[in-house]
């Protein structure tokens, strides 16, 4: 299997499950060789219609959004794109892939970027939501990173922070990086 992993990122309006993402971004690759497909996904969500249906936002994240990058949050969350599509489209883009039911889901924190999907699904579909990915296969980028905390900290940054698809392909790159370091084989 050439694609072995996903990495996932997503923009957000908040921190806990429930809250509303603007953007979700995957992009698959091969922890161990580095090779990163260009099979990617990106799709910026209206964070008015979430709000309107119910999911949530803290004014903590939103101060940071504009204190941060206040362009890119308007952009996120301006789209056109509502949350029923974009998730309809992404659970579609992952069963499309190659292997899916073995590959690896990487996220900056489990309990953020994969917890708050999560969450998200739940809320939108309901409480009966099952994940499509393999729960026992999630991956820590955070945990990961932490083994060689310089690799992150000297990687310089390609595109724009805080852009999901951007994020994706950093992190990949210093994940690679990390366990090619330590001679580290992933299986």
């Amino acid at each position: 299997m050439k694609y072995t992993d996903l990495m996932l990122d997503i923009e957000t309006a908040g921190r806990e499950p429930g809250c509303a993402i603007i953007q979700i971004a995957a992009v698959p690759f091969n922890i161990n060789t580095g090779e990163i497909s260009k099979n990617t996904f990106e799709m910026s969500i209206n964070l008015d219609h979430q709000i309107k249906n119910g999911y949530k936002f803290d004014k903590g994240t939103l101060a940071w959004w504009y204190k941060t990058n206040k362009t890119l949050f308007q952009k996120l969350s301006k789209s056109d794109n509502k949350y029923v599509k974009v998730g309809i489209e992404f659970q579609n883009y992952f069963n499309n892939l190659k292997n899916n039911n073995k590959i690896r889901l990487w996220g900056n924190s489990n309990r953020f970027d994969i917890g708050i999907v999560n969450g998200w699904y739940r809320r939108s579909i309901g409480y009966t939501f099952n994940a499509f990915w393999n729960t026992w296969l999630e991956r820590d980028v955070r945990t990961l990173s932490c083994i060689a905390p310089e690799i992150k900290a000297n990687l310089k940054f390609i595109g724009e922070k805080h852009n999901a698809i951007h994020d994706c392909i950093h992190q990949i790159k210093y994940c690679h990086q990390t366990i090619k370091k330590y001679n580290i084989k992933m299986t």
